[in-house]
């Protein structure tokens, strides 16, 4: 990844396109803060389905769709990413229950023939547990991360209070 990419979540594409209704502003905060969007794989896989606008944008080269290759360079870093994310879930987790948060996730429950990869369940923060262990395992790389305010307290909570 260039200096110049950042990578976006889910959350802070609606909330700065307005749930999509906007996208230009979207666009122009983007090329103002002069970053390319990079959407991490398992987000545009499993959960950019649901809006179709996000969509648009990857294929018409706004947003580039990122590869677990240029995070998870080999078996070591593999089994790092998949050892960061349960426990980082499980902090997630931790953190919207202290705060008492309306939206609680439930805990992790892998059906047998599921991955991390390919497991997708709405409302349980997945999309952004892998973004949070993409930030663990690649953290010395200069990749910039863009997220709402929400989500970054809950990342920031999970990437610092582990055990």
């Amino acid at each position: 990844m260039s200096k110049k990419e950042a990578i976006v979540d889910t959350c802070f594409f609606n909330k700065l396109s307005n749930n999509g209704k906007n996208i230009e502003a979207f666009k122009k905060v983007l090329v103002d803060l002069e970053y390319k969007p990079v959407v991490h794989p398992y987000i545009a896989e499993k959960e950019l389905d649901v809006f179709p606008h996000f969509n648009k944008l990857i294929e018409e080269g706004f947003i580039r769709k990122a590869e677990y290759s240029e995070f998870i360079e080999d078996e070591d870093d593999a089994e790092l990413y998949e050892q960061y994310f349960p426990e980082l879930y499980e902090e997630m987790r931790e953190y919207l229950e202290i705060k008492g948060e309306k939206k609680r996730i439930e805990k992790l429950a892998i059906p047998k023939g599921q991955t991390i990869y390919t497991y997708r369940r709405a409302g349980m923060s997945l999309g952004d547990v892998h973004w949070c262990a993409t930030r663990q395992v690649d953290n010395e790389k200069n990749i910039k991360f863009l997220c709402c305010p929400a989500c970054a307290g809950q990342s920031f909570y999970a990437a610092n209070n582990r055990s």
